[in-house]
C-alpha cells in the first residue's frame, strides 16, 4: 500500500467518524426534544 492509498484511508475513517458522532448527536438531541415534549 502506497502512502498515498494510506492517506486516502485515513481521510475516508475520518469522514466515517465524523459523520457517525454527527448522527449520535442529532439522536441525542432528538431525545431531548422528546423529553422536553413531554414536560410541556
Amino acid at each position: 500500500m502506497g502512502p498515498l492509498s494510506r492517506a486516502a484511508l485515513v481521510v475516508a475513517t475520518n469522514r466515517l467518524t465524523m459523520s457517525n458522532n454527527l448522527r449520535t448527536d442529532l439522536e441525542t438531541y432528538r431525545n431531548r426534544l422528546d423529553e422536553l415534549g413531554r414536560f410541556l
